[in-house]
């Protein structure tokens, strides 16, 4: 390299006047948001909470589990939200004592937390508890105590709150909410003749219709195997339904629903851990999965995304986490990394940018420490993200200049080396070097 081109890089480092060019990465794990952790803990529960309606504020993330928190000099446990913008996590006025299994979002903003647990920033609760922004908030006087459990929860389009799970509350009226209650704002009431057993999975389809799905095999008084559907004021089966339990139930962008668990069929038909009911029957998604299925969600594009305890998925390597893409599974990566029953993975959201967290008992993946909580995404599209791992670093200065050196005045795509031609233009020359050193100095 010239005098004069060292020269200008000088003065391109000190001026950083220039445009970056993007770089094109593919989706993979990224860094850089793992749950800063008191000691160890695990994630249940995922969902996304837009704080401030139409404000300027993000749509967060909001984790719960069983996990403390240490961020700056708040120290916050079982519930914690992750702004995208700024990186950093918030708790919720103090910790939940106990553990985390679900949360919701309500219509006006406010959040919903269920599990098992009896304090909610210093006020008393049981298993429920309601954040209006500033406060938690019991729910009437909860649901259970001791053993009793709210495993999942979601809203109806009127706004009513339903909570599922392994409990007997007692009702106003003098009667039983069993497994399965609904809130109104004011009191708890029950939902018909309710379930026999847990109810651990709920969901509100797009036109409206709540599907319960569990360890039950009767709902309202009918014979229903493990999941129904409440309408028109009862309960209805879904045929002969998954012959063991329902963890996780989503909708496709075709309306058909998918139950996923731990089950070896659906409706007679061989369906491990995870099926499709269409309407009027229930069908298989490749082979399934080797072992169970914690959570499955729909996203864009029409895939659906499972995550749990198997490693594989259609016979194929699939660690704990699989992309159905509407004809065959796929891996994330290489998965999640962990042993036998220690790792899995037990919660699934999609953000608004498309980006995938995935909860549960996480170690790594790819050899990226998560704790807990791994996300899936396209890398920071910028020049300067040489590497495709979302950080910009001294590790992407010096693998583009590894490239650089041996493509310098090459004729592009100089081999497996080919990114080293920032701007495109064909040839591997100090233009390139000067675009990237830019980019790097503005830090994108």
């Amino acid at each position: 390299m010239s005098e004069n081109a060292l020269r200008r890089v000088a003065l391109i480092a000190l001026a950083c006047g220039s445009l970056p060019t993007f770089a094109q990465c593919t989706p993979r794990w990224l860094n850089g948001v793992g749950i800063p952790w008191i000691g160890g803990g695990v994630v249940d529960a995922l969902t996304t909470w837009d704080p401030d309606g139409a404000g300027p504020e993000p749509t967060h993330l909001v984790v719960g589990g069983d996990f403390g928190v240490v961020e700056g000099s708040e120290v916050f446990g079982q519930i914690a939200a992750w702004n995208p913008v700024t990186g950093t996590w918030r708790g919720f006025n103090g910790q939940i004592t106990g553990h985390v299994h679900s949360i919701v979002a309500m219509p006006n903003g406010d959040l919903v937390a269920g599990g098992r647990f009896w304090d909610a920033g210093g006020v008393p609760v049981s298993n429920v508890a309601r954040w209006d922004g500033a406060t938690w908030n019991p729910l009437g006087t909860g649901i259970g105590e001791g053993a009793e459990l709210v495993y999942a929860l979601a809203v109806l389009p009127n706004g009513d709150l339903v909570a599922g799970g392994n409990f007997y509350l007692p009702l106003a009226d003098g009667t039983e909410a069993r497994f399965i209650a609904r809130w109104d704002g004011t009191e708890w009431h029950s939902i018909d003749s309710q379930m026999n057993s847990w109810v651990t999975s709920l969901l509100v389809t797009s036109n409206g219709t709540l599907v319960a799905g569990g360890n039950f095999d009767a709902a309202g008084g009918h014979s229903a195997d493990r999941i129904a559907l409440w309408s028109e004021d009862e309960w209805t089966s879904l045929g002969s339904g998954p012959n063991g339990i329902v963890y996780s139930i989503t909708e496709m962008e075709n309306g058909s629903l998918v139950a996923a668990g731990a089950f070896s069929e659906a409706g007679g038909v061989a369906t491990p851990n995870i099926a499709v009911w269409d309407g009027t029957s229930w069908t298989s998604l490749g082979s399934g999965t080797n072992r169970r299925v914690d959570s499955v969600i729909s996203v864009s594009g029409g895939h659906l995304i499972a995550g749990g305890h198997f490693q594989t998925a259609n016979g194929s390597a699939a660690h704990y986490i699989a992309r159905w893409d509407g004809s065959a599974w796929l891996p994330f990566g290489s998965g999640i990394s962990g042993v036998g029953t220690v790792a899995g993975v037990f919660a699934l959201v999609e953000m608004p940018n498309g980006d995938v967290f995935a909860g549960g008992s996480i170690p790594s993946a790819q050899g990226i420490a998560f704790k807990g909580l791994a996300r899936w995404g396209e890398p920071l599209a910028c020049l300067s993200n040489y590497n495709c791992d979302g950080l910009i670093d001294i590790i992407d200065f010096l693998d583009f200049l590894d490239d650089f050196s041996v493509c310098e005045q090459a004729i592009s795509p100089c081999g497996s080396l080919g990114n080293a031609d920032v701007n495109s233009d064909g040839i591997v020359d100090i233009l390139d070097f000067l675009d990237f050193l830019d980019s790097y100095s503005l830090g994108c």
